[in-house]
């Protein structure tokens, strides 16, 4: 017989000891899309607004985890309150809006696996962002959940717009939004 530990006792770890992203050109893409979200909705006591956090999204299961480079949740509890990792189970909800910023180690992942998983779990958009213009052509890409499926966001004068942040995605100088 199998003995099971109970689910009190599972450790889900805050961190696993890796860099924020591949390039200081990704961390400082990452780091300026978080600012400008967390300043559009310092206002909002209901948006959490999020960088390089793990989500664990299957209650006992700590291998289930993923950490979006950015991440923006609307209805949140307590959103003023820091989190030490998002625990899809315990906040009712997955986040709304997810954007990776795509490498060359992550690329599969994002465009693949990350993708699958996000819509699986309902975050109604996501976006994609190369800062090098490498591996993404066209470098930003946004997809929107539609009958439970992502479709592509159309790209309109190398902007794409988020109908769920109310706001227009844009490329500056390796930084999107």
């Amino acid at each position: 017989m199998l003995a099971q530990t109970p689910v009190g006792t599972i450790e889900y770890p805050a961190s696993d000891g890796q860099p924020i992203a591949e390039t200081g050109i990704h961390v400082h893409a990452i780091l300026t899309l978080y600012s400008i979200l967390r300043t559009v909705y310092r206002h909002r006591p209901d948006v959490y607004v999020a960088a390089n956090m793990f989500m664990y999204y299957v209650e006992g299961n700590p291998k289930r985890v993923v950490a979006p480079d950015v991440f923006v949740v609307f209805g949140a509890a307590d959103a003023r309150t820091e989190r030490r990792s998002w625990f899809v189970w315990r906040e009712g909800k997955a986040p709304d809006v997810i954007f990776e910023f795509t490498s060359q180690s992550t690329k599969e992942e994002d465009t693949d696996l990350k993708r699958a998983l996000y819509e699986q779990l309902g975050v109604s958009e996501y976006f994609l962002f190369d800062p090098l213009g490498e591996y993404l052509q066209p470098s930003l890409q946004g997809f929107r959940l539609a009958a439970k499926q992502y479709q592509p966001v159309p790209m309109r004068r190398d902007e794409l717009k988020s109908q769920t942040l109310g706001l227009r995605c844009v490329t500056l100088k390796g930084v999107a939004f």
